[in-house]
């Protein structure tokens, strides 16, 4: 019989990663509070997900619920007030905010509470007021 050879060789393999995991969000408070003389362009909250994809590039976006009133950056999920909130009008806002990866996305629901600030003078029902007062009446009798 005849000799063998033996050559060794070092291989490297690459695995690429593969976009099949789409973005989850982080474990962050979905409700917030913002009181209604928060001022327009002001940040409300930052909305944070991760892509488990080494390729996955996120980006943000609101599908629902803001009636123009609110904005999201895309690329870094801060959300801001577009305009001032009024609380006599509306007291909770329900925002679908998704995250995406370009090719997946996930979607999740911001609520944003707006507390009252006295913003509104105290209203008279009528324009004039009259009683009687008797003259020895004491001031806890005046009805």
């Amino acid at each position: 019989m005849g000799l063998k050879e033996n050559n060794c060789s070092t291989v490297r393999v690459t695995i690429l990663d593969q976009n099949d995991s789409p973005p989850s969000f982080r474990d962050m408070p979905r409700r917030y509070t913002v009181s209604e003389d928060h001022q327009a362009g002001r940040r409300v909250a930052t909305i944070t997900a991760s892509d488990s994809d080494i390729l996955g590039t996120l980006s943000y976006s609101l599908v629902s619920g803001d009636d123009g009133k609110f904005s999201l950056d895309e690329t870094t999920g801060h959300l801001s007030l577009r305009e001032t909130l009024d609380r006599e009008t509306k007291d909770l806002y329900e925002l679908v905010v998704r995250a995406s990866d370009a090719v997946q996305h996930t979607d999740t629901t911001v609520y944003i509470q707006v507390t009252d600030t006295n913003d509104n003078p105290p209203q008279f029902y009528e324009h004039a007021y009259s009683f009687d007062v008797p003259e020895n009446a004491k001031g806890s009798q005046v009805r």
